[in-house]
């Protein structure tokens, strides 16, 4: 076998990861989208109260399952990808994807509150491989999005209504 594929093959990860929650505090879904700048300020430090933030820790792609609580009328997130350039310090947000959630009938306790998992996700920008239920068996739906190059992954929750949110992820 030639050395390149020797290398690229060793590169592959084989390890099964446990699934990690986003947060140990769930957020609050936003009303309607909120604009995302670049900006001098470090996005964890933006005083968003919708999103999440997770370090890409080298990362490749990411599979996530989202839940909402009830509250959230219209579930839906966007995965954004932040790198900071060193020249400029500005941080610079790119939509990985944006994405519109239906979610299952049953209530699953995360973090003391009533959330529902995602059972069927709809792809409305960006690139990722959807992972829908049916509807009669009930079960999660997840999504893959590739974060390769992201220095820090942010999920905004938006649920056209008051209500919670949370993503348990795993990395591939």
């Amino acid at each position: 076998m030639p050395y390149y594929q020797q290398n690229v093959l060793a590169q592959l990860k084989t390890m099964v990861e446990d699934i990690k929650l986003a947060s140990t505090a769930n957020v609050n879904t936003a009303t309607s989208t909120v604009t995302i700048t670049a900006s001098t300020t470090n996005p964890v430090q933006s005083g968003r109260t919708n999103s999440h933030w997770i370090g890409s820790e080298g990362m490749c792609y990411m599979k996530m399952s989202p839940f909402f609580a009830t509250g959230a009328t219209t579930p839906s997130l966007r995965v954004i990808g932040w790198n900071r350039n060193a020249e400029s310090g500005l941080w610079i947000p790119v939509t990985l994807c944006d994405l519109s959630i239906t979610t299952n009938s049953t209530d699953t306790t995360v973090n003391g509150a009533s959330l529902r998992q995602a059972r069927t996700i709809t792809k409305n920008q960006g690139d990722a491989k959807l992972f829908n239920s049916d509807a009669t068996l009930i079960s999660g739906a997840a999504f893959l999005v590739d974060t390769l190059g992201s220095q820090i992954i942010e999920i905004a929750y938006r649920g056209g209504g008051a209500g919670a949110a949370n993503t348990f992820y795993t990395s591939i």
